[in-house]
């Protein structure tokens, strides 16, 4: 017998339901939001389900509009593998299925649905979970491989700077009030420190932008091993050796792009909040005992920093002073 739920109760069944699952996760949603994961269990970052599956709607007009975040896409790729996701634009169901346990429901897997949306959502258990399964795994085999996740960010990217519509809750959504708090995951991030030795030639640079659609700033020309390595979210020291000056900025996006010269491996970032650009010479000293710092004062290494080296440098681009500009 199903079990009905809306509000906060159904964000915490989808919650207690995800953090129990061992050997099946299914996801069908056709619109995807940014920062969506968090709906699911944080438990299923270190013990991920043996099956587990995701499938979306994916367009370029429903990534225009904001129906679909292709980064929330990548992020899914990036901690589960590339071959958990489908897509497919021809549902419209909502399910969420578990191990002995399916919710059939209205909210798509957004945080402004189950934040504010008057979403409704029935619990089924037992042998009425086989019914549903069976639907899924036929939706599984008529969905389509992800392929040019990239040509979506760049839609994306091209759309959302001057756009705020965000319709991953429903076409012409509009904000009623929050009844309920999404519990951010508050993940741990690997911490990098790469160095900046030369400027980019300028129709490089104008090449790198044209096939990515950054707007902010970005930096080309790492390592292949760093550039495998780095996750979207990670932080990240950027020690520019050519204004002398530090910062903490977060990764956004990542790309490898053909220019002239070959394919330098690309990441694009934004500044991290409660940090500061300081100058290099104020804290020289303490980048030569981490071995941070050359003997022709500049920062040469580019690798994964230890959690010591990490809050080390945090207190430094918390306390020192704000360089002249």
């Amino acid at each position: 017998m199903s079990r009905f739920y809306t509000g906060q109760s159904l964000y915490q069944l989808v919650q207690k339901q995800s953090s129990g699952c061992r050997d099946v996760l299914w996801v069908a949603s056709p619109y995807l939001g940014s920062r969506s994961h968090e709906i699911l269990s944080k438990r299923i970052l270190k013990n991920p389900p043996r099956d587990l599956k995701f499938v979306f709607g994916l367009t370029e007009a429903a990534v225009r509009s904001g129906s679909v975040d292709p980064y929330e896409i990548d992020y899914l790729q990036s901690h589960f593998g590339p071959t958990c996701i489908r897509t497919n634009n021809a549902f419209h169901a909502k399910l969420y299925i578990f191990d002995k346990a399916a919710i059939v429901t209205s909210a798509n897997l957004s945080r402004k649905a189950f934040e504010r949306n008057i979403e409704v959502g029935a619990l089924f258990e037992n042998g009425e979970v086989k019914k549903i399964k069976d639907l899924y795994a036929k939706l599984w085999k008529k969905s389509s491989r992800l392929r040019d996740l990239d040509n979506y960010k760049n839609v994306w990217n091209r759309s959302r700077h001057h756009k705020k519509r965000d319709e991953s809750a429903g076409p012409r959504w509009i904000a009623g009030k929050r009844h309920t708090r999404i519990e951010p995951w508050d993940e741990k991030t690997a911490h990098w420190i790469v160095p900046i030795t030369h400027a980019l030639r300028r129709d490089d640079a104008s090449k790198i932008r044209k096939a990515t659609h950054w707007i902010g700033d970005y930096v080309a020309d790492l390592r292949r091993e760093t550039f495998r390595n780095m996750k979207l979210g990670d932080l990240v020291f950027l020690a520019d050796n050519l204004t002398r000056r530090m910062n903490v900025v977060r990764v956004r996006d990542k790309r490898q792009v053909r220019i002239r010269r070959g394919r330098p491996y690309c990441f694009d970032h934004e500044k991290l909040k409660g940090t500061r650009t300081i100058t290099m010479s104020r804290i020289a000293d303490s980048l030569k005992r981490m071995d941070l710092l050359s003997r022709n004062n500049k920062v040469e290494c580019e690798r994964k920093l230890t959690d010591k080296e990490f809050y080390r440098l945090m207190k430094l681009t918390r306390s020192a002073k704000r360089p002249r500009s």
